[in-house]
């Protein structure tokens, strides 16, 4: 037994029986025989039950040396909350410390949370505290206690729970689809909801606007201000609903829509329509613009193999169509009214079809341009082979490289003090030199210098 008090504080005989309180100096000792063995090796762990611990306490502060003192604690009794019992709660106050009997042992603190653990003061006992906001109360009257799988099965199928883990399969904010698969899921990364409509009602009820697409789907409803990611390429047909705001990635876009979406990374499939933003995506078949609609394609391409060419078809209304940095062949058709396109090859073959007999067509860029409109005002910015080629300073470098290349690969001769350079037919004369010798004078041989004639 530790020596908790002073030699001669006690009359000889005296053993302690249980808590005591140095009321003076505020210190509770705990003896080790009040807690209860539940380990012996390879250390030994024993436990403390707070609420036992409490009560120790409460018949202390009413003994005669206590009751002229502070209280030692708060205590808040176990509460009943929507079918769950929240355990207790035991908090030292008035500056009180805990002093356990020294030894090398570790001691749990069970049946609440509390303080306890920070006001002990240290020496080799280990006190280890179970604080949780989620600790609840087992009742185990007329049984035994339960183990520790028990408790542990209690609390991961609560309700709170079993949400909590449904939230973690969430963690990057997105439901999953596999249309392709046979069972419904939970809309996790690993087990994707099989249906548009239940992945849709899911992530309503959550908050949650990311879609990670699978497989192909059809939209079935309006789906405003969602974020669309296609895994693998899926086909998404639009259904004429209302998509305003939402974003589409790494999908074979289809059919026609309301609002005006972004589409990035993506096929735009033959029959698609436009209204909105696309980048770096690929044109397959004819397109359509939507009336009223403002278009910007950026960074696309055609994906039409051979001579054929993609269709943007403007035959729906007046359209703002602009296109940047675009490779590859289009063929623009139905521009009218007062419809307007730039069209910004890098390099690009544009074609402005006959149907086109409005509006206005700027072309720009490095491009080549077959105008066959009737009656829409066409401007011509592009750079080209023809452009590049027929300014005065190509004609000029393609003289100088002509002239020069006669020179190296036609006739020389040297007649009358003269030499004569022919192209490379040799027979016409494309420059002739006087030769002079070193004095001046109009030689055959000894050649110093020569002036062209």
């Amino acid at each position: 037994m530790a020596q908790y008090v002073e030699v001669d504080y006690v009359e000889d005989g005296y053993y302690q029986t249980g808590v005591t309180i140095d009321w003076a100096n505020r210190i509770i000792f705990i003896p080790k025989f009040v807690s209860t063995q539940v380990q012996t090796v390879p250390s030994e762990v024993r436990t403390l039950d707070l609420n036992e611990f409490r009560l120790a306490l409460k018949d202390l502060e009413d003994s005669d040396a206590g009751i002229v003192y502070p209280t030692t604690h708060n205590h808040n009794t176990i509460v009943e909350v929507g079918g769950v019992t929240l355990a207790r709660v035991l908090e030292l106050i008035n500056n009180y410390t805990v002093t356990f009997e020294d030894g090398q042992y570790a001691i749990n603190l069970t049946g609440a949370n509390s303080n306890v653990a920070d006001r002990v003061n240290v020496n080799q006992v280990s006190v280890r505290a179970a604080n949780s906001a989620g600790l609840i109360e087992v009742s185990t009257t007329g049984t035994t206690a339960p183990t520790a799988e028990e408790n542990a099965t209690a609390v991961w199928s609560h309700a709170s729970a079993i949400e909590l883990l449904d939230t973690i399969k969430l963690l990057d904010e997105a439901v999953h689809i596999d249309t392709e698969r046979p069972t419904q899921g939970d809309g996790s990364q690993t087990n994707p909801f099989n249906t548009l409509e239940a992945a849709l009602d899911f992530a309503e009820s959550k908050g949650l606007t990311i879609l990670h697409v699978l497989s192909d789907i059809d939209i079935d409803r309006n789906l405003k201000n969602f974020i669309v990611r296609g895994i693998g390429t899926p086909n998404i047909d639009c259904g004429g609903h209302n998509l305003d705001k939402s974003e589409f990635s790494h999908c074979v876009m289809k059919g026609n829509y309301t609002g005006r979406i972004i589409v990035q990374e993506s096929v735009l499939y033959h029959n698609f329509h436009l209204n909105g933003f696309f980048e770096n995506s690929v044109l397959a078949g004819t397109l359509y613009t939507n009336a009223g609609s403002q278009i910007l394609l950026k960074g696309c391409a055609s994906f039409v193999a051979g001579s054929g060419k993609p269709i943007i078809d403007m035959s729906s209304g007046t359209t703002e169509l602009n296109i940047r940095d675009y490779s590859g062949g289009l063929r623009i058709a139905y521009c009218t009214g007062v419809s307007k396109a730039s069209l910004d090859g890098n390099p690009a073959s544009f074609i402005l079809d006959s149907s086109c007999t409005g509006g206005e067509v700027l072309v720009r860029g490095v491009a080549t341009l077959v105008d066959n409109s009737l009656g829409t005002t066409v401007i011509e910015e592009q750079i080209n082979n023809d452009s590049i080629w027929n300014h005065a300073s190509a004609i000029s470098l393609q003289t100088d490289i002509s002239f020069l290349k006669g020179i190296e690969g036609g006739r020389w001769k040297i007649v009358s003090n003269q030499m004569v350079f022919y192209d490379s037919d040799n027979t016409t004369e494309i420059a002739r030199f006087n030769l002079l010798d070193s004095s001046g004078t109009p030689t055959m041989s000894n050649v110093f210098e020569r002036t062209r004639v």
